[in-house]
């Protein structure tokens, strides 16, 4: 699977919103369809075992999330790599905001984004 970088093609169509605003609905979609993919955890590498119950098909969301919750740098590389930044930042924005990450985790997962320069130091 190939990462999708939104921004990038926002800013491509920077200088026609008419553009934009045509693709839109498309790049809303290829989400969707991205989001709704399952792939095999176990697959892709991760230093720390936190798949060994679940089955060999999981949505990308829970796979992110999951090791959002429990990160270390070599397993958010490897998302990164996998998916983009993109994904893996909206999906950690709407874990803060639903209450869906242990408060105390928080902050490791932030220096790791941060270290990685997923996202800025003033976020």
């Amino acid at each position: 699977m190939h990462s999708v970088n939104y921004s990038i093609y926002k800013q491509s169509c920077y200088w026609g919103n008419n553009v934009y605003s045509i693709l839109r609905p498309l790049f809303i979609y290829m989400d969707i369809l991205i989001k709704e993919t399952k792939i095999n955890p176990h697959q892709l590498g991760f230093s720390k075992e936190r798949f060994w119950s679940s089955g060999e098909q999981l949505p990308i969301i829970r796979v992110i999330a999951r090791v959002l919750a429990d990160p270390t740098e070599n397993d958010l590389a490897i998302l990164n790599r996998r998916f983009g930044m993109d994904l893996i930042l909206s999906t950690w924005e709407q874990l803060k905001e639903r209450g869906e990450v242990a408060e105390s985790v928080i902050p490791i997962t932030q220096d790791i984004l941060t270290g990685l320069k997923l996202i800025r130091e003033d976020d």
